[in-house]
């Protein structure tokens, strides 16, 4: 870093607009390529013992402004990944349904349009960058992140690494999934966290992003050690710096060089993008809703309420049996309902007094009608723009609206691959 020069705090406030800004590349810039690599352990969603965590007036207030709400609204569409089949099998289909196969084209200077003398040599570099960090796999993690968080923010990194002989992990190592390929030439893209990363302006029409250095805030040094050493050597060298007071700021940008953004259901100048199934949160929330209620109901068919009715006395309001009577006909008829719920093949027999009625409460189980709950989950599915007969075949839909659908999806899932 040019002696002198420090950085500043360019991220403040919830709802601010990305700004761009045109300069010109500095090339006797001396950049760092090197690489650690560790990757944070996933995130794993709890889910509520099985209550929506939001209500629906919580979700509506939300929706009225996402960008200032996007943990909130992260954390929904989290809950509506790992609970919701119909948003499962969206996200996971569409980050599979393209084949993600690769072409190396190079653009001729020539007048004729022949290839340059190097061509087959950086050709064979570019096949070998694009197998050393799994590309195919690369894309379908940012096609993940993007419908689930609504953007990807990631950072490639390259370096000559040194042989890891270490043949001891402590737990906190184990807990981490870690990179190990660091043997020889390395290239890498490592995932920032999103909690703590935001865009800050467009360079040369390029998003720069902001890495909030608390990230790393009240670790142990030995937790520290270990999580510092999955990030790239720029945020490492940042975090050196701030501890050390040199930095003005705790918000670091990086290099546009290096990172890679994309963001969906947004516009250019908007800080962060938007999750997949926002449109169809509310939906989620009433379907969870009344499944739940659909559950309670044949909870309530299966735990009967049987009543007796004894025969009535001379007196109105009083019983022809005595008390003793009466009590013994109530257990007598307890014990046989008993037996039956224990096991339904036994066959109970009991003899009542002549007069005696036996009656239950009946329930309304309307509700548990099938097309009730079929028309609700295809509120979901149109929410998304994903129809149901795309999905599993069911629905009222025939081959070609489907296959109409799909080839939509398609097309929408490919402008996210194309800003990757």
């Amino acid at each position: 870093m040019p002696k002198g020069r420090r950085w500043y705090e360019f991220w403040k406030g919830d709802e601010e607009a990305v700004f761009e800004q045109n300069i010109a590349h500095d090339v006797d810039r001396a950049d760092t390529h090197e690489l650690n690599t560790s990757i944070q352990a996933a995130y794993m969603m709890t889910l509520f013992n099985g209550e929506a965590p939001y209500t629906i007036e919580q979700i509506r207030t939300y929706l009225r402004n996402p960008a200032a709400n996007i943990e909130q609204i992260r954390r929904m569409s989290d809950y509506a990944y790992y609970s919701n089949g119909v948003i499962t099998s969206a996200i996971d289909y569409m980050r599979s349904m393209h084949t993600l196969d690769s072409v190396i084209v190079s653009k001729s200077k020539a007048r004729d349009g022949s290839k340059p003398r190097s061509y087959a040599r950086n050709k064979a570099r570019m096949e070998a960058t694009l197998n050393a960090i799994r590309y195919k796999q690369l894309i379908r993690d940012a096609i993940f992140k993007d419908a689930k968080d609504g953007m990807y923010i990631a950072y490639f990194e390259t370096r000559q690494g040194a042989p890891d002989l270490k043949r001891a992990l402590s737990d906190y190592e184990v807990a981490n999934i870690m990179e190990l390929n660091d043997t020889g030439l390395s290239a890498m893209v490592i995932p920032l966290p999103l909690s703590h990363t935001k865009i800050i302006s467009r360079r040369n029409n390029v998003f720069q992003v902001a890495f909030d250095l608390r990230y790393f805030d009240g670790l142990t040094e030995d937790a520290l050690r270990v999580r510092l050493a999955g990030f790239p050597k720029e945020i490492q060298d940042g975090w050196d710096k701030y501890t050390h007071s040199q930095l003005n700021g705790c918000w670091l940008p990086l290099s546009t060089d290096h990172t890679i953004v994309s963001k969906i259901k947004c516009g250019l100048d908007d800080p962060y993008g938007i999750p997949f199934s926002i449109a169809a949160l509310d939906d989620i929330n009433y379907a969870q809703y009344f499944i739940d209620t659909k559950r309670n109901v044949l909870d309530s068919v299966n735990n009967q309420i049987v009543y007796q009715t004894f025969p009535e006395g001379k007196e109105k309001g009083t019983s022809a049996l005595t008390q003793k009577q009466q009590q013994s006909q109530h257990d007598l008829v307890k014990s046989a309902l008993q037996r039956r719920q224990r096991n339904i093949n036994n066959t109970s027999f009991f003899s009542l007094a002549a007069g005696t009625k036996l009656d239950k409460i009946t329930l309304d189980i309307d509700i548990l009608d099938e097309k009730n709950e079929t028309a609700i989950k295809e509120d979901v599915n149109r929410a998304i723009g994903v129809s149901a007969s795309a999905l599993d075949g069911s629905s009222t839909g025939n081959y070609s609206t489907a296959n109409l659908n799909l080839e939509l999806v398609a097309a929408n899932v490919y402008t996210w691959i194309e800003e990757i």
